[in-house]
């Protein structure tokens, strides 16, 4: 049985694994708001899901934040992510997060035949991954602020009867002239173990994000954001290319994202609203071959 169980349980991995490198989790670290709006709206809430994708905007929090965010839609997949984060104000400009993270690509039945000839069902976790991260942002000069990231993950695979574990880090810096918002990563370059008898590796990549934060009127502001966000996969060798924008009028908002060098997930549409010390967005990526993603995040801040 245990033969037929890990040929099926391959097969329907497969869609997951459409690139050279594994570990779908740390590609799949998405809030409602995408990263190339997310990273470069410092003057208001957006920054509150930025502080995900780059911990070099922790320095800009000025309450500590509850942040969670989901995702459904992609085959039978589900992400469930909750974090945590404060400023610290101790003679520097710093902040400090920690959150998990869990992936599930679903269940699958398989059907087979037992010694007595009988044929038998059995549902099984495909796969099911953990991540917890601990992340550390401050200011070094005036406009220019540095982050990094400890991610430790595990992935499980057949109802854990196989897992893998690695580590990896992330380096950012963010740097502010004048409207503009301007960041370069280095993230997810670390080491796993081997599962079976190949080490799967890890999505290592460079990004830079770049961003224009414009304000309209005085006292009920509009601010837009138009942005652009590289990222290229080393083992890959894969350039992507996201054009986002954002336009918010508080307590309202709405964003688009467009990605290029991708057949799923191309675009990226939502809204959102922010009411005191509460905020939610929402936005929907269609799908051409698969089911389409909805995404959602709520967020609460403590004085």
């Amino acid at each position: 049985m245990k033969s037929y169980k890990w040929f099926f349980i391959i097969i329907f991995c497969l869609p997951l694994f459409a690139t050279e490198t594994g570990w779908v989790i740390l590609r799949k670290i998405r809030t409602a708001l995408p990263k190339s709006v997310a990273t470069v709206c410092v003057e208001n809430d957006n920054l509150l899901s930025g502080i995900i994708y780059y911990p070099s905007l922790l320095p800009y929090l000025t309450q500590s934040v509850l942040y969670t965010f989901a995702e459904l839609g992609f085959v039978e997949d589900k992400l469930l992510g909750i974090v945590y984060s404060l400023p610290i104000r101790n003679n520097e400009m710093s902040g400090l997060l920690v959150g998990c993270i869990v992936y599930d690509v679903g269940n699958e039945e398989i059907w087979y035949v037992n010694k007595e000839g009988e044929e038998k069902s059995v549902k099984y976790s495909l796969q099911r991954d953990l991540l917890a991260t601990i992340s550390y942002g401050t200011k070094v000069l005036d406009k220019i602020t540095i982050g990094g990231s400890v991610k430790f993950v595990n992935s499980s695979f057949a109802d854990n009867e196989k897992s893998v574990n690695a580590i990896s880090y992330d380096f950012v810096t963010t740097s502010l002239v004048k409207n503009f918002v301007i960041s370069l990563a280095i993230q997810n370059f670390g080491f796993s173990n081997k599962f079976v008898e190949t080490t799967e590796k890890l999505p290592s990549n460079i990004s830079f994000t770049c961003g224009y934060n414009k304000s309209f009127g005085i006292k009920n502001k509009i601010y837009v954001s138009p942005s652009v966000d590289l990222q290229y996969l080393i083992e890959d060798k894969k350039l992507y290319l996201s054009l986002g924008t954002a336009v918010d009028k508080p307590p309202l908002g709405m964003f688009f994202e467009y990605k290029f060098n991708t057949e799923e997930g191309k675009i990226t549409f939502g809204i959102g609203a922010e009411v005191k010390n509460f905020s939610i967005y929402y936005s929907f990526i269609p799908s051409t071959f698969f089911s389409s993603t909805h995404c959602i995040s709520f967020c609460i801040k403590f004085k």
